[in-house]
């Protein structure tokens, strides 16, 4: 992350890195030119791999290759149980190597491997609910999810306010305060899984919307608070965003099940 002063002819960028710290030297318009190069890079990225999983998707299920992964009563299969667990450990694990170890998600080919890796597992997970539903809802949820993507993205973009890792921090804890008590409250006075599990599709909703501007405004920068991602974190950045918007869908995919 950067912190940069006011620009002043040439700047001193205090750059803090994952807890490395070092200074560079370098002109504000260069250090706007290379931020603009890596949110390119990052939205070219993101479109790839989201075309990629809409297209697997897509594939899979037009040439009735899913019809492996579901029994006859609609429910997954003994192999899409095993396919469903296998690429959340996949996914879990990917996330740990590049969050925890930056060097692997700057080096060259390794970040691109890994994150070809969780896109297919993700676009596993896809397959999977969307195999259960019909048409209709996952082509209403997808439009859904790319006009609040789009939104909320124009939002972060346009908005000046920052949002700093205080802040998020502050606002997730709000939502655990709010959704916990309210889900144990419907649990139990109720005992409606119904009504518990579209409670948790909308409060998801409105999680990954609030990611989405957040990892959006880390990615463009955030120059007064200094809390952005690092031009060389371009695979993180898509990664973040990539998640974002696939729970984005898959959350309003439950609830749009959930509620017919």
């Amino acid at each position: 992350m950067y912190s940069v002063p006011p620009p002043h002819g040439s700047t001193v960028i205090q750059v803090q890195e994952l807890g490395h710290t070092h200074s560079a030297r370098r002109n504000p318009t260069e250090e706007d030119f290379i931020r603009k190069g890596f949110v390119k890079k990052v939205y070219g990225i993101l479109i790839v791999i989201l075309l990629f999983t809409a297209g697997f998707v897509i594939a899979m299920n037009e040439s009735g290759a899913s019809d492996a992964f579901i029994d006859d009563d609609g429910s997954w299969s003994t192999a899409g149980g095993i396919l469903f667990y296998l690429c959340i450990g996949i996914i879990i694990a990917i996330s740990i190597v590049l969050i925890c170890y930056p060097r692997v998600a700057r080096r060259v080919p390794w970040n691109y491997l890994l994150l070809g890796i969780y896109t297919l597992a993700l676009s596993f997970i896809c397959l999977l609910a969307t195999v259960q539903v019909g048409a209709r809802y996952v082509y209403s949820a997808l439009a859904l999810t790319l006009g609040m993507t789009a939104l909320l993205t124009l939002y972060a973009v346009k908005s000046k306010r920052e949002i700093t890792f205080a802040g998020a921090s502050k606002f997730i804890c709000v939502w655990l305060i709010i959704a916990l008590p309210t889900m144990t409250f419907l649990f139990i006075w109720a005992f409606n899984f119904s009504a518990t599990y579209t409670f948790l599709s909308i409060l998801f909703v409105l999680l990954y919307g609030f990611y989405i501007v957040w990892d959006t405004k880390l990615i463009i920068g955030q120059k007064k608070s200094g809390c952005q991602l690092s031009t060389d974190d371009y695979i993180l950045g898509a990664l973040f965003l990539y998640t974002d918007i696939i729970g984005l869908f898959l959350n309003l995919l439950s609830l749009m099940t959930n509620v017919r």
